[in-house]
């Protein structure tokens, strides 16, 4: 899955699917998403991390299957 750049427009999006995270450390869950395979042909498949509230973070995503995915893997409470 691709990691979310803006190239001129916005520069923080707000993504459908969130998963909040309590960790200071996201190095592995963004290898995590980097990883994870696309699906199909289809555009928005991409992810975001929002680091506004750190070392809550919110990982964003434009699909629901690799949002619930990352939450059965990382999410703890």
């Amino acid at each position: 899955m691709e990691k979310f750049y803006s190239s001129g427009g916005c520069s923080n999006p707000d993504f459908r699917y969130k998963v909040r995270i309590n960790c200071g450390d996201v190095s592995k869950m963004e290898e995590w998403c980097d990883d994870y395979p696309v699906q199909g042909q289809d555009d928005f498949q991409r992810y975001y991390i929002e680091w506004k509230n750190f070392p809550n973070v919110i990982f964003q995503f434009e699909r629901e299957v690799p949002a619930i995915m990352f939450k059965l893997k990382f999410f703890h409470g």
